[in-house]
Order: structure tokens, then sequence, then C-alpha cells
């Protein structure tokens, strides 16, 4: 479209294993995203990794995940909360800053022991909302490189005064104010919606 009328949406998650092993071969790992959409047209994102760390002691190249992870999104996102396991991390543990043009970094250093579970949750915000002109909203999902396939869940709420429609894939969710997809990380994906009302 011609800039104005769409509205871009970014995300790409980077996760580098620091350790000396092989544990991220071990690693199954599932991606919940959920975009919030208020009457405003702000955009609020909760973003959930889970990881399941299957390697066991025995095994010769496992042992414990140590991942630098790095989350890019738009520039000028603004970090609402940032936890593992529940617990929230503090301002030191996190590392904001920018990337290339129009890219805003998350990092953290996330471990998981053998055998054990980890959940990553973050939330922020668009730096710009849907404007009252913007018909489309389109969020792009980029693969990591090599990385392995994971379960994705894309799940969208939008309020009565501001409602979207899925463009290029179809909502398996009943409620008329959730669009709820699931899929993988197998390849780059681009979800389109278009404003309804």
């Amino acid at each position: 479209g011609d800039g104005n009328d769409c509205l871009p949406d970014y995300l790409t998650i980077n996760e580098a294993n620091l350790g000396v092993n092989k544990a991220n071969y071990f690693v199954n790992k599932s991606v919940t995203i959920e975009k919030k959409i208020s009457d405003q047209g702000k955009i609020i994102t909760d973003l959930t990794l889970s990881y399941e760390n299957k390697s066991l002691a025995q095994a010769y190249q496992g042992g414990t995940y140590v991942n630098y992870l790095r989350l890019l999104v738009p520039n000028g996102s603004n970090l609402l909360s940032f936890s593992l396991n529940g617990v929230p991390l503090k301002p030191d543990q996190v590392e904001v800053s920018t990337y290339g043009p129009g890219k805003a970094v998350f990092a953290t250093l996330v471990k998981i022991a053998q055998d054990n579970k980890g959940v990553v949750k973050l939330s922020y915000s668009l730096p710009y909302g849907l404007e009252a002109g913007s018909k489309n909203y389109q969020f792009y999902y980029q693969k990591q490189p090599g990385d392995k396939d994971s379960p994705l869940i894309l799940s969208v709420k939008h309020s009565a005064g501001l409602r979207f429609k899925p463009v290029n894939f179809n909502s398996t969710s009943a409620h008329e104010n959730e669009i709820y997809y699931t899929t993988d990380t197998s390849v780059d994906r681009i979800f389109s919606f278009k404003k309804v009302n």
C-alpha cells in the first residue's frame, strides 16, 4: 500500500547457544504471540516462549541450555515486562538496543537445566498505533535461519470498535473479537489483516 494505509509489525527470535554443548539439539520450544489491539488502535504484544530441555545427564553433548536470546521488534517499541519462569527480570538483566534501520532488540540470557522447562514471557507496546486511516495491519514473523521448527500460535484480540479479519489465513477462533491461528516456524510468515468496520 502507500505506507500510511498499512501498519507493519515485525518479530524475529534470535537464539545463540553459548554452552559448550549441543543442548539446543535437545531443546523443544513453542512460540505464542498474542496481539491486543485497543479501541484507540494501540497494539500490545504478549510473547511467550516455552522451552523444554530434554537432554539427559548421560547424553554426550547435552547439559544446561545457555541461550542468549535476542528479540527483534519494531524500533521504538516499549518493553513493558520481561520474566523467566514467572520471576521478573531486573533491568540490568535485559539489554535494550537498536539494530540496523528500524529495529529494536530486547536481549537476555536464559539458562535451562537439563530435564527442565523454562518459560520466557514479555510484553511490549508498538511505537505507533492503527490510526483511523489504517485499513490494513501486517505482521511479519521472520524465522531464524537454521533454527529447529517450533509450533507457532498467533492470537489477535480486538474490540468491537476496531475489528479485523485475516486476509491470507483462516482463524480457528469461535469468538468474533479474537483471531486465532496455529502454524509453525518452518518458514518466514506474513500475517495480513484487513479492518472490518
